[in-house]
């Protein structure tokens, strides 16, 4: 017998899956939401935009961030919807990918940090210590064994790192 049903899960993740109302950059009085994706929407974004880059014959040597920029494009397409929306999933905010692959590289990097802003926001155990960022940030500062500490890590974990160690040292 299972030890938890799922109504029991539904309502421990209700937290994490409600949309968050963020001002739309660059644009007075309008609002667009965010919703964190699960694990297996985000591996079907990582799928999408493999399949792009091969589709394109990008050539990784030449632009290695092609297939990242992919990704955020997928996941901006996917997390963003429409606030008001009262739908189950809400509807989206933007009609397809195509479109967000139309905005400038500003405007995606822009959109990707405020799904990242809303992700640190939704798991408050995510952020680091004060004495995690102290420990960091002397690492870091003791040359170049810190920079192979964090050439392994990705660049959503890096940025999560990042504004982790914003919020602490925001809040000193």
């Amino acid at each position: 017998m299972a030890k938890f049903n799922s109504e029991q899960v539904a309502r421990a993740l209700a937290g994490r899956r409600a949309v968050g109302r963020f001002p739309f950059p660059g644009v007075d009085d309008f609002e667009c939401g965010v919703r964190l994706l699960s694990d297996a929407e985000m591996d079907e974004v990582r799928i999408q935009a493999v399949e792009f880059c091969k589709a394109r014959r990008a050539d990784m040597l030449v632009d290695p961030e092609f297939l990242d920029r992919q990704i955020h494009r997928g996941i901006v397409f996917r997390a963003f919807v429409d606030p008001d929306s009262e739908a189950v999933p809400p509807a989206r905010f933007f009609e397809s990918l195509d479109e967000v692959r139309a905005l400038d590289p500003v405007m995606v990097r822009t959109l990707f940090e405020l799904y990242m802003t809303h992700q640190q926001a939704t798991d408050p155990l995510s952020y680091m210590s004060r004495e995690e960022v102290d420990s960091l940030v002397e690492s870091l500062g003791k040359g170049s064994s810190a920079a192979g500490r964090l050439s392994v890590l990705d660049r959503n974990t890096l940025l999560s790192c990042a504004l982790s160690m914003a919020h602490i040292l925001r809040s000193t």
